[in-house]
């Protein structure tokens, strides 16, 4: 027969037993909930990037669809190789009068376009991180022709270098174009195409 005193050690120890068995189901359980937060912001982090982008891309847009001529003449191609450290621009301004426009407005409209890019590039500098600007006519666009495609490039603050998997699927839906040159793993690019 045994002893009260037995029993007793007996269930005090299934008891602690259970508390340590709950406590690392917690702990697993918390773990996985700092992950899913952590994954959660990073996410929501890269949505509102795209969004700035994508008013960075209309904002473009808009530039060129009020000077078609300086689309047709080209002079919203912006095919410079990625930096880190861009300067920043000083804007030129108009210096064509309404002489010079009538009689040249090809000087007018590359002037304009001249503008546009740096206050676009000024204005795009302070909204995301490491901003860049990449923008050329389509292969095979006729001479004249006002379809331009259009990369809006950042830095990812969040990148997880050590996340091989998620960053080539990231960096796969974020392709940047290859005359931007090398680029490191945690720029993003996002393409637009404007038919004007």
């Amino acid at each position: 027969m045994k002893s009260h005193h037995s029993t007793r050690s007996q269930a005090l120890g299934t008891s602690l037993l259970e508390v340590l068995v709950a406590l690392l189901v917690m702990t697993l359980g918390l773990v996985a909930m700092i992950s899913l937060h952590t994954a959660a912001v990073r996410y929501h982090k890269m949505s509102e990037f795209r969004s700035v982008a994508t008013q960075l891309a209309e904002d473009y847009g808009d530039r060129m669809r009020a000077n078609l001529s300086g689309v047709r003449g080209d002079n919203y191609v912006r095919a410079l190789p990625w930096s880190a450290t861009p300067a920043k621009p000083t804007d030129p301004g108009i210096s064509c009068n309404d002489a010079c426009a009538k009689a040249t407005p090809s000087v007018l409209a590359a002037q304009v376009a001249a503008s546009d890019i740096a206050q676009w590039l000024n204005n795009a500098a302070g909204m995301l991180p490491g901003v860049w600007l990449f923008a050329v006519k389509p292969t095979g666009a006729a001479a004249n022709s006002t379809v331009m495609d259009v990369w809006i490039a950042w830095m990812d603050p969040l990148d997880n270098a050590n996340d091989g998997a998620v960053n080539q699927l990231i960096n796969a839906g974020y392709a940047c174009p290859a005359g931007m040159g090398a680029v490191p793993t945690e720029v993003r690019c996002l393409r637009y195409r404007f038919t004007l």
